[in-house]
């Protein structure tokens, strides 16, 4: 699977691709081979798995994935006409949604408990999900 984790700035991308990490951790799913550098990050996860984090703009619209995690700050008509044609998982929707953590966005503002509460819950849902990646993909194994 190709995954690929939009940002409206790509520290958002990259803290999200770091939680995503972190939980196929959790899940017992070993990196093969990440590469970080100021502009590009990217993981390969020895189940064949591969994620990136990308920058929402115009010139990323060759990235291609089976799902795409997005900013909920991304403006709806770039998810369009960017990132729905790019993301191909039939007949699922493979975009979910996340919303960054504070320190991704502008100065100016505020952190608020309430926004701490959804990033945990999208933590757990998270965890879930790639725990059902992992049943599926021993599935295929024994198939």
């Amino acid at each position: 699977m190709r995954g690929t984790v939009w940002g409206l700035y790509f520290d958002a991308a990259a803290d999200m691709l770091h939680e995503i990490e972190y939980n196929y951790k959790y899940c017992g799913i070993e990196v093969e081979n990440r590469r970080k550098t100021k502009n590009e990050y990217s993981i390969k996860f020895k189940n064949g798995d591969y994620w990136r984090a990308a920058r929402a703009s115009e010139s990323m619209r060759g990235l291609r994935a089976n799902i795409s995690y997005v900013d909920i700050r991304i403006d709806p008509r770039f998810v369009e006409e960017i990132i729905r044609p790019a993301t191909y998982l039939p007949p699922y929707n493979a975009i979910r949604y996340f919303e960054a953590p504070c320190h991704c966005w502008p100065k100016e503002e505020e952190e608020d408990n309430e926004l701490s509460n959804k990033l945990s819950e999208n933590s757990v849902k998270l965890r879930e999900e790639l725990s059902l990646i992992k049943i599926a993909d021993k599935w295929l194994e024994i198939l």
